[in-house]
């Protein structure tokens, strides 16, 4: 029996897409303690405060067991993301987060109860990644089960640089950074009838 060479082909390609599939596939260990963190979900106690660059999450839970998973869970996510690896890259929320990791920085402390993680952007798009996570991540906690099957919008594409002050073409001047008004009499002066600030006048001599 002869076999083509494109169906000999198709076969290799197939099975090595295979291998590649697993390989990053969760491990049997990670896996359970995801589950387990679902199953308990009601055992495990979040608060989170975002932060102009990120936030802070403290997450603990009285049950030791459920204490000593949570750190566990955070390691294991940790090193898979360090490693390239996806995390439930059929959510948006999670895939632009893997997109954008290079752009977030991690620090985790163990507490006596469980863990607390501060998680910062170096970018306006990762600060809104970040704080997203954060609160998708308390939402399984609130929630279990009936939130691990959702998905998740991405956030990166909404968020905005800062724009630098734009002369305006009417007055000349600089524009107000109160109203968006054009100021009348340059730096110095009042806005153009937009606003009732006006710019503190310079010292003299400087």
């Amino acid at each position: 029996m002869k076999t083509s060479l494109p169906l000999l082909l198709f076969t290799v390609v197939a099975g090595a897409l295979a291998v590649s599939a697993r390989a990053q596939g969760l491990p049997p260990e990670a896996h359970d303690n995801i589950h387990r963190l679902f199953d308990q979900h009601g055992a495990v106690k979040r608060t989170v405060t975002l932060t102009p660059t990120g936030y802070t999450a403290l997450t603990e839970s009285d049950d030791p067991q459920i204490a000593s998973t949570l750190r566990a869970h955070v390691k294991q996510m940790r090193e898979r993301l360090d490693a390239g690896l996806g995390v439930r890259r059929w959510d948006p929320a999670y895939d632009e987060m893997v997109q954008h990791y290079k752009d977030l920085e991690l620090k985790v402390e163990p507490t006596a109860k469980g863990l607390r993680v501060v998680m910062t952007g170096k970018t306006p798009a990762a600060v809104k990644i970040a704080q997203n996570h954060a609160q998708i991540v308390s939402k399984f906690a609130e929630k279990g089960w009936a939130e691990h099957d959702v998905k998740h919008p991405a956030v990166a594409a909404s968020a905005k640089v800062p724009a630098a002050p734009k002369e305006n073409a009417a007055t000349g001047g600089a524009q107000c950074s109160n109203c968006g008004g054009g100021k009348s009499g340059g730096e110095s002066g009042s806005c153009s009838g937009k606003c009732d600030r006006t710019a503190a006048k310079p010292a003299a001599g400087k």
